[in-house]
């Protein structure tokens, strides 16, 4: 294999490929990465049996090949080139072991590697059906969901659904204690029937970071058990979860709301974290809301003699409901719900709050949360 291109598209490459480098629990501290030579393009492939990335380069091919090696090797390689330099890469092989060469104004790097079919296969993700959107979407979207997976990470709870109809791809998530749910346009309407999957929220959030702030679009396809999400010259691969997903429709409110009051994000945000003041490190906290008829919501924490209390300014008759949630929960909402003012449809004390935009806004979240049951004391 031998190859030419430049010091910074290789770095770039070498770190998105380092990311989801495979490791070995016999050498712990090995993270190896496998390049490959086409006749057209450089693939720099990253797969930790997880999560795989496939990286294609602008370099000019000489020569066919592949190599798979410990990026700590080429990453100090390439620590002391200029910015500038434009590198060759190649390699030999010698009494069956292979080597990689870094090559730039006559002097020679050489480190040792290892063989291609060495290295674990990459799923391939083809003839599956998909769906076009903007990055920006996809990435404000999967922290505005992730955050209500399941914590027991051997359920399908524990994934994001992606559910995509017509021109609408919907992402939920629930621990059965809240949902989440976001709603984005896609570029381009649907090709063919609905469909569905799940991915893993811990998954996606690692996914998440590679997306930027773009309209340029993603392109995701659904396979046999892993899905893609290529754009760029990047194409990242992930597993789906098995199982069944709950029905999220049945749960969304379907009739008006007894009480129906709105709220700015950061008075909301303020106000909890007044009342959470007394709690310390208390695992699960419970705060007390009381939806005031005089334009109010008062939350409160208690933590033995202790009680902290904020106050917030609300439009609408809270009837004085008064309801507790878990504070995590309230605050988990009030941090990513992607608006500067919300609406809260409640109805009894046991009966969840939802979370959704005001009237006349783009109707592109809503947020479940289901209240605690109090006890006497702990309403003040």
């Amino acid at each position: 294999m031998r190859f030419t291109c430049s010091k910074e598209i290789l770095e770039d490459a070498l770190d998105t490929a380092s990311t989801f480098a495979e490791t070995n629990n016999i050498a712990p501290g090995r993270r190896r990465i496998l390049a490959e030579a086409f006749p057209d393009e450089v693939h720099l492939i990253g797969y930790n049996q997880k999560i795989g990335v496939t990286c294609v380069l602008d370099a000019a091919v000489e020569e066919t090949g592949g190599i798979a090696f410990d990026v700590k090797y080429s990453e100090a390689a390439l620590a002391d080139l200029p910015d500038d330099a434009v590198i060759t890469f190649s390699t030999t092989a010698r009494d069956y072991t292979p080597y990689a060469h870094i090559l730039y104004a006559g002097k020679v790097v050489e480190f040792e590697g290892s063989f291609v079919d060495a290295y674990p296969d990459l799923p391939t993700v083809s003839g599956g059906r998909s769906f076009t959107i903007a990055q920006c979407h996809l990435k404000d979207m999967i922290p505005q969901v992730s955050f209500s997976v399941s914590r027991k990470k051997h359920t399908i709870q524990a994934g994001v659904l992606f559910d995509v109809e017509e021109d609408t791809l919907t992402m939920v998530a629930s621990d059965n204690f809240r949902l989440a749910l976001r709603r984005e346009k896609l570029l381009a309407p649907l090709d063919g029937a609905p469909f569905h999957f799940v991915i893993s929220g811990s998954d996606l959030d690692q996914l998440a970071e590679f997306f930027e702030d773009t309209e340029d679009p993603v392109t995701v396809t659904e396979g046999t058990g892993h899905c893609s999400f290529r754009f760029g010259d990047r194409c990242l691969i992930v597993r789906c979860l098995k199982g069944q997903f709950l029905s999220y429709r049945n749960f969304l409110p379907t009739t008006s709301a007894e009480i129906r009051v709105e709220a700015d994000v950061e008075d909301l945000q303020r106000t909890v974290e007044t009342a959470a003041q007394v709690f310390h490190d208390k695992p699960h906290p419970v705060v007390v809301c009381k939806f005031s008829t005089d334009g109010t919501l008062t939350i409160t924490g208690k933590r033995n003699s202790d009680t902290s209390e904020g106050v917030c300014p609300i439009t609408g008759n809270g009837k004085d409901l008064v309801i507790g949630f878990d504070y995590t929960f309230l605050t988990d909402a009030f941090y990513t719900v992607p608006a500067q003012r919300v609406r809260m449809d409640l109805s009894t004390p046991i009966s969840p709050c939802v979370v959704l935009p005001t009237d006349g806004v783009k109707d592109n979240f809503l947020y479940m949360i289901y209240p605690v049951r109090l006890r006497p004391e702990q309403i003040p």
